[in-house]
């Protein structure tokens, strides 16, 4: 082999290794290099009364048996809030991923795979929390007190 051949062979071996690893379907970003699937995180909380909406002087109480609704979100377009700001993605409540109860002293926590949900906590039929965006991240796990909001 002449001193001119080596280079071609070692540039061949690295420009393989790099295209198996850029090829787009060879390689997902929730996955990592040996191909586990995506991991796993979990969110949990409190269910408590919403301050801003108790009357003067009561203190808020936690919640044994709220129904917590756990939702994918799925992306909805991009928004700007001015000329000068960055583009924004906007989101949707997607499809029914769950449903939890908290427990006692309004205390719940789920398990689910990394990505964006959307929770919405209702206890009877006149009090929710509205829409709370949150993100599972990989073996970590997302506190999201839930505020109720009576009389809706």
């Amino acid at each position: 082999m002449t001193k001119r051949e080596k280079p071609a062979w070692g540039l061949f071996v690295v420009l393989a290794i790099f295209l198996s690893v850029m090829i787009p379907g060879c390689r997902n970003s929730d996955t990592n290099i040996s191909g586990s699937e995506p991991g796993t995180g979990k969110m949990g909380g409190v269910v408590t009364d919403h301050e801003q909406y108790l009357p003067q002087g009561q203190a808020a109480k936690t919640y044994q048996g709220a129904s917590i609704k756990i939702y994918k979100s799925v992306e909805a377009g991009i928004y700007k809030t001015g000329e000068d700001y960055p583009e924004m993605k906007n989101y949707s409540v997607g499809d029914f991923v769950k449903e939890v109860t908290s427990g006692k002293d309004g205390v719940w926590e789920v398990e689910l795979p990394a990505g964006k949900y959307f929770v919405r906590s209702f206890l009877g039929e006149k009090t929710y929390s509205g829409d709370i965006g949150v993100e599972v991240i990989k073996d970590k796990t997302v506190k999201v007190d839930i505020k109720l909001i009576p009389g809706i």
